[in-house]
């Protein structure tokens, strides 16, 4: 059943429109239905809940009434401009606009959307902003728009796990920035190894020696074995319950491909296990041969 709730709209001049929202909608959306009501173009519209200026990527929570001020058409064309450019063309944009736009927040956030490196063009109050520049939305879009941005964001950004889960879900290779405490946080590295199994690589040691976390990671991508610290891939025990986990974990075993114990819980586990691990056909006939299977 969809949900949908009633939005009061009021502008400093009074009651403006009421609008009928659903609840997975952003606040873009919204915009958008109060253009529809009311006439005001959504790029001129700044919406404010309590005390607070709404993001367009956000979702409205719980406030029933919003606050609408408008912004002054030359802002309204910034803002439209930016949203129709190619991404090459927002730094330029940015650079020739007035320092007015260079120092409005949600001008400068559609351009480093459309391109990270758009963020040295911003004004110099907003450069040496801290709360902007580790702000989610902003590191997320200047990564997402050119990964080379990272060298114009603050340290403190790869120390900050919404911002690093956030970075991680566009490319799992993103921990390698992180901060030694998240790369040995389970929660980041695993959501890493979901999108990119060599992300692993980044790990910290401890986790990587960790039997019950590799142990985790394998089930989700058997590849994980090769990542494991050295004590744990030379584990005949350790394997056995590798792939116990995921039979397909056979390939990366190496000498333990060959193993009784191991070939033994891998067809205990999935009938099928060699022919979804195997390509070495003379280790695949000898570990047969060696548990009675003809």
């Amino acid at each position: 059943m969809v949900s949908l709730m009633a939005l009061d709209v009021d502008g400093i001049g009074g009651h403006i429109c009421t609008v009928t929202a659903r609840e997975e909608w952003t606040v873009r959306n919204i915009k958008e239905a109060i253009e529809m009501k009311s006439g005001i173009p959504a790029d001129e519209q700044r919406l404010v809940s309590g005390y607070q200026e709404l993001k367009d990527s956000h979702r409205l929570k719980t406030s029933k009434s919003l606050t609408l001020l408008r912004r002054t058409p030359e802002e309204a064309e910034m803002l439209q401009r930016l949203r129709k450019c190619a991404s090459e063309k927002a730094p330029r944009l940015l650079r020739a606009a007035p320092k007015t736009l260079r120092a409005d927040r949600e001008v400068v956030l559609r351009a480093v959307e459309k391109s990270g490196v758009a963020l040295q063009f911003a004004d110099e109050s907003l450069r040496g902003d801290k709360e902007l520049r580790s702000d989610r939305d902003v590191v997320v879009a200047a990564l997402k728009g050119s990964p080379e941005a990272w060298m114009l964001l603050p340290p403190q950004c790869t120390a900050n796990k919404d911002v690093m889960l956030a970075l991680i879900n566009l490319s799992g290779r993103h921990l390698q920035l992180a901060d030694s405490c998240l790369k040995a946080d389970p929660d980041v590295v695993m959501a890493a190894l979901r999108s990119d199994v060599f992300s692993l690589q980044a790990a910290a040691d401890e986790l990587r020696r960790d039997r019950d976390f590799m142990l985790a990671a394998i089930c989700q991508k058997p590849m994980a074995f090769l990542f494991a610290a050295d004590e744990l891939q030379q584990d005949r025990d350790f394997a056995i319950e590798a792939v116990k986990q995921n039979p397909r974990v056979l390939r990366y075993l190496g000498k333990l491909q060959q193993d009784v114990m191991v070939i033994s819980a891998a067809t205990k586990s999935s009938g099928s296990a060699m022919h979804l691990a195997w390509e070495d056909e003379e280790a695949i006939g000898t570990g047969i041969c060696n548990i009675g299977y003809h």
